[in-house]
Order: structure tokens, then C-alpha cells, then sequence
């Protein structure tokens, strides 16, 4: 301790030395102990009591401080000590001595704590708009006594700020002698300009104390929209679609109008994959949806680059995010190639080669091109179709874009084998491409019927052959040659020898015996049995036989009732003279 001998303390001392002592039974010097009691923040505290306890623990003196925060108590030489207390306030123990010559003994400041302790670990942060922060917050009662608090909220921006335990947001605390409550203090920005903001929080028990959070606000992009494509170059009259996503970063749901800022003579729409307009999206945290935009370029559009922006206003809450797009428009120009998988097609005489042919437009404007093919020997047709089928001479190809055709060469029916190179051409404007083909010629395929006559006559429970002839008229071998009886009446049974030929050449003619049996209850009539001609290189044809049942003769029926008659004689004279 330091004893402090003052000027302003001259008036309090002479008392003291002219004041007889109370409770001495005789005069001694007297001396005396003074400080000055403040807060955490250095303001004085009125109405502190300070009590001076001797080595007995017997109360020495008292004094309550007064509105500086300053107390004096009148005490003799000896140790003691000094407890300090009041609501809302920690109580403090100071211990100290009054030595023997001592004039007056001088504490200085004692700081007294807050019953209350708040504990927030930040006196600043930083926050993008629409953002959520949390601060956690310790609310502690060191003191002797209950604590009733009253939480309140302040500040100069329009923040969302509130103390929660849990998810429930809490206005009062009350907090008994040892109790600590744990809070989080979150802190939400609106769409705003950038800005630095106080929030100020004020905790009311038996004292008041304040905290203050400084938060600034950044506007920063929200980047609710992201696309693969945000520059493309198209030529005047061009239509795109360019996908574009929608998410919801934010920490909660969103309600927005989607909106589109064009240049002159423009038109777009945004839809989604259904291909229904988008005019407004509702999204909950995480969740996306996928759109397209829709662009229309004028055709009388300039040489140019023009911004296309693409804008989300949000309703509920209030915000704006924008992707803005870039689109260069210039006059270029077609850029064509061919392709196809298959060069080589082998083909018979009489029949088609077909080849799957993909013309691309690598370039930056539409153009209509025409084709053609060159190098086909007289008498060969060629066409080109699409895929429903249609004739085409020309294709459109917008710029970027690709078609898919079938080019289809007939063959001449009295071809010989052969190779055949060609080529199919493309162009537009001063853009062209050419495709080398080949096509196999494998020569012609046909079978001939060199019976005329398809007739046959048979009587009931018999039966008649009748001899097929077949000649290979074309220019290459058949194999598997057959004759196949279908439609065959009921009661008839129809055999083919030999069933097959396993090879006829060219100029060679086969003969096939057809034996057509018919039951004796079959009716006499027409009849007809069809006969498939079939080989492994032409298309099945067929003839219809036509087998006529003729009725049985009343000759024979004549004869054979003679024969009975004679029979008969012969019997009856075989009995009537015996052997003689």
C-alpha cells in the first residue's frame, strides 16, 4: 500500500485529527483508507458499500461511495479488510495496512466487475447481401443474486438480427448465481448498397451493458445464373438456344420474375425443358431449374456486338442478379464438309446402293446448298432423300448445324459386274466440298420360267407329274434354286424332285418334276397349287398350278358290270354241271 498525501484531502485529515476517536478510551492519531470504485469502462459507480473488516473480521468503518465513485473511512493503524458490493456487481475483497506513523492511506481506483459477463468474440464482420452470419454469444451471472435480462436489439441499417437459443429467438434471460446461457446472434443482409452497419445489442439487468457488432455489407454478384455459353457470333437472322441454369445459393427460398433486357428488333422468350415460358421461378435452398433462352436475331441486324442481359428480380426477398450475354453478329459465310461412314457399297443389277452421307455447316452463316454427283456411267440413277423420305436437290444448313442424308444410286438391270468410282458434291456460295464414293457392281440375277403350260389333269385316287422348267437368264450363278408347293388342296399331297439345286449357272435351265396325288374322294373340279420358285440372289416368284379332277367314265362302269355278269354265268354253270 502507498500512503498519498493530498491537498484535497487537507479539510477531511484535520477533522480527523480533532475528532476524538469513538469507542477509545483515549486519543490516538487517526488515519484513514480512500479510493475511487468504477466499472469496466472506467465510469465511476455510485452507491457502492464499502465495509472495512479489522484482523477480528470485526467492521472497522463503512462508506458508500458517492456520485465520483469516491469513498473515505476514518480507521486507526492496524491490517484490514475491504469489501466492496453492490447489485449487479461482482463483490471484490481489497486487503491492505495502516502502518504506525501513517497519515492517510490512498487505494486509487478499484474496478468493479459486472455480475453479468457477455462473451461475443467479435466486434466486426463481413457479410455479402442476402447473407446469414452467426455469432455465438455467452451470457454468464457471476454475481450473488438472480439476474432478470432483457435483450435488445438496435442498429442503423436494416439488418435481421436476433438472438436465438436453438431456432427459438429469445427477448429475456433469467439467470440464476452460476448460470451461463449460450446464444447465437445471427445477422442477415438485405439486397443493398455496399455499407457499414452498427448493430447494437443491449443486455438490461441490474446493470445495463452494451456490445457493438460493426457488419459490413458487400454487394457482390449472386451468381444465381451460370451458363457454358456467354459469348457466341451468329450471322443476321440466326435463332439460338442457349441453356442457362437458375440456383438458389441463397439460405433461403426465393420467389423471382425472370425478365429479358433486348436490343431493338429483338425477340427471345426464356423456357424451360418442357418448352413452357418461364416468367417466374420459386426455388427453396439447393434447388435448380434448367432453362433455355431463346434468341431471334433480326436479319437486317449490323455487324456488330450486342449485350443480351438476362435479369432475376426477386419478390420475396427483394434482390437482383443479372448474366449478361454477348452477341456478335457478322455477315461470314457457309463452310461446308461431307462425310459418311461407308464409301463402299456393293450393290446387284436392278437394285440400289445407299449411302448415309452427314453434310456439316462449320461456318457462320446459313446458307442453302446444292448437291450433286458426278462420275456415274450412263443408265445409273442417283437421288438424295432425307430421313421422312423426302427428294432433295438442295438442304438448308444453318450456321454450326448438320444434316443427316441418304444418297441412293440405282443400278441398271442388265449391268455387268464392275467398280464404279464417283463423287457427291457439295456447295454454296464460294464453300464447296466433294466425297469420293465407289460402288460394286455385282452384276445381274435372274431366273426365268421356261414352262408355259401350268396345267395337269388327274382322276380321283391317282396321280399325274408335271415337269417345271427353270432357266438362269442373268449374268451370275444361283444357289439354293427350289420349287416349293403352298396352297395346297385339301385331299391333294404335292412332292418336288429334287426339292433343291444347289447350283444353276448362267445359261443353264433346271427341270423340277412336281407329282400332284389326289384321294378318291377328292371331287372332280379345278384346282390350283401354287409353286414358289425361291434362290439365294433373287426375290421369291410363284405360279399357280392348275390341276383339273376329272369324273370317272361310264365306259368303265359298263365293263365292269359285264365282268360281273360273266362272273356270275361262270358260277351259276359251275354248279349246275359240275366238271362235266
Amino acid at each position: 500500500m502507498r500512503r498519498v498525501e493530498r491537498a484535497s484531502f487537507a479539510a477531511l485529515v484535520a477533522v480527523l485529527l480533532l475528532a476524538p476517536a469513538a469507542g477509545l478510551s483515549q486519543p490516538t492519531p487517526a488515519v484513514g483508507v480512500g479510493g475511487t470504485v468504477v466499472d469496466r469502462s472506467g465510469s465511476p459507480v455510485e452507491g457502492v458499500s464499502v465495509v472495512a473488516y479489522d484482523a477480528n473480521n470485526n467492521v472497522a468503518g463503512s462508506a458508500v461511495t458517492g456520485p465520483g465513485g469516491r469513498f473515505l473511512i476514518p480507521l486507526t493503524t492496524g491490517t484490514y479488510t475491504l469489501k466492496l458490493s453492490k447489485t449487479g456487481y461482482v463483490e471484490k475483497t481489497v486487503q491492505f495496512t495502516v502502518g504506525k506513523g501513517s497519515f492517510y492511506t490512498e487505494l486509487g481506483t478499484i474496478v468493479l466487475d459486472y455480475s453479468v459477463a457477455i462473451s461475443l468474440p467479435l466486434a466486426s464482420l463481413s457479410l455479402p447481401v442476402l447473407g446469414v452470419a452467426t455469432v455465438p454469444v455467452t451470457v454468464s451471472n457471476r454475481g450473488s443474486s438472480p439476474e432478470n435480462i432483457t435483450l435488445e436489439i438496435g442498429g442503423n441499417c436494416s439488418l435481421s438480427v436476433g438472438l436465438y437459443s436453438g431456432s427459438v429467438q429469445v427477448g429475456s434471460l433469467l439467470l440464476n448465481p452460476g448460470d451461463a446461457q449460450s446464444l447465437t446472434l445471427k445477422v442477415k443482409a438485405p439486397y443493398m448498397q455496399n455499407a457499414t452497419c452498427l448493430v447494437q445489442l443491449r443486455f438490461s439487468g441490474s446493470v445495463v451493458q452494451e456490445r457493438k457488432l460493426l457488419v459490413s455489407v458487400v454487394n457482390q454478384p449472386l451468381s444465381l445464373f451460370s451458363a457454358q455459353l456467354t459469348s457466341v457470333r451468329v450471322a443476321p437472322g440466326a435463332v439460338l438456344q442457349l441453356p442457362v441454369r437458375i440456383s438458389n445459393k441463397l439460405s433461403d427460398a426465393f420467389r423471382a420474375r425472370v425478365a429479358l433486357e433486348l436490343p431493338g428488333g429483338w425477340s427471345g422468350v426464356v423456357k424451360d425443358a418442357a418448352g413452357n415460358v418461364v416468367d417466374e421461378v420459386y426455388l427453396n435452398p439447393g434447388e435448380s431449374v434448367q432453362a433455355y433462352l431463346m434468341l431471334s436475331v433480326p436479319r437486317g441486324a449490323g455487324a456488330g456486338t450486342y449485350a443480351v442481359n438476362l435479369r432475376l428480380e426477386g419478390v420475396d426477398p427483394y434482390f437482383v442478379d443479372t448474366l449478361r450475354l454477348t452477341v456478335g453478329v457478322a455477315a461470314g459465310a457457309p463452310v461446308l464438309r461431307l462425310g459418311t461412314s461407308t464409301p463402299h457399297v456393293d450393290a446387284y443389277a436392278g437394285k440400289s446402293a445407299k449411302y448415309q452421307v452427314t453434310i456439316a455447316n462449320l461456318g457462320d452463316a446459313d446458307c442453302l446448298a446444292a448437291l450433286n454427283v458426278t462420275g456415274l456411267p450412263q443408265g445409273y440413277r442417283w437421288t438424295v432423300t432425307d430421313a421422312q423420305g423426302n427428294t432433295l436437290s438442295q438442304v438448308y444448313l444453318p450456321a454450326g448445324g448438320s444434316a443427316t442424308l441418304t444418297l441412293s444410286v440405282s443400278v441398271p438391270p442388265l449391268a455387268e459386274p464392275t467398280a464404279i468410282s464417283f463423287k457427291l458434291t457439295v456447295s454454296a456460295g464460294s464453300s464447296a466440298d466433294e466425297l469420293p464414293l465407289s460402288l460394286g457392281v455385282l452384276g445381274r440375277y435372274e431366273l426365268s420360267f421356261v414352262t408355259r403350260n401350268f396345267y395337269l389333269e388327274v382322276a380321283p385316287g391317282s396321280s399325274g407329274t408335271f415337269e417345271l422348267q427353270l432357266r438362269n437368264t442373268g449374268y451370275s450363278s444361283l444357289t439354293n434354286v427350289a420349287v416349293t408347293p403352298t396352297s395346297v388342296p385339301s385331299g391333294f399331297t404335292v412332292d418336288v424332285n429334287p426339292p433343291n439345286l444347289l447350283l444353276l449357272k448362267p445359261g443353264d435351265t433346271a427341270t423340277f418334276t412336281v407329282t400332284v396325288s389326289t384321294q378318291a374322294t377328292v371331287d372332280a373340279g379345278d384346282y390350283y397349287v401354287t409353286l414358289v420358285v425361291k434362290a439365294d440372289q433373287v426375290d421369291p416368284v410363284s405360279r399357280d398350278l392348275h390341276v383339273y379332277v376329272r369324273a370317272a367314265s361310264s365306259a368303265a362302269y359298263y365293263m365292269l358290270a359285264l365282268v360281273a355278269i360273266l362272273i356270275a354265268a361262270a358260277v351259276l354253270a359251275y354248279r349246275r354241271f359240275g366238271r362235266r
